[in-house]
């Protein structure tokens, strides 16, 4: 199978309601399914949504709620459609 992506890194965007996402390259990847879900301090995580999926290792989200905490999680797309686990969560502030 497909090793899931490492070093998943969430950061303010250039603009207010953007976050960057960057991580690591995943050998045999085509592709890359980022989900997001808002996460805010001592309460219940939203559920996961569906973002993009991207081909590159790194993609802005947009269209965020200024001010909203926000983890996402990026999984790695293969040949016929292999999945690689989930990364881990990264977290960041909607600034």
């Amino acid at each position: 199978g497909l090793a899931r992506p490492e070093s998943v890194e969430a950061s303010v965007g250039d603009d207010s309601e953007e976050i960057d996402l960057t991580w690591n390259r995943v050998e045999r990847a085509r592709n890359y399914i980022i989900e997001c879900r808002s996460h805010p301090e001592g309460a219940v995580d939203g559920p996961w949504q569906a973002v993009k999926i991207v081909s590159r290792s790194k993609h802005t989200v947009t269209g965020l709620v200024s001010g909203t905490r926000y983890a996402f999680r990026v999984r790695a797309l293969g040949p016929n459609n292999v999945e690689s686990p989930w990364s881990d969560e990264a977290v960041s502030l909607c600034a």
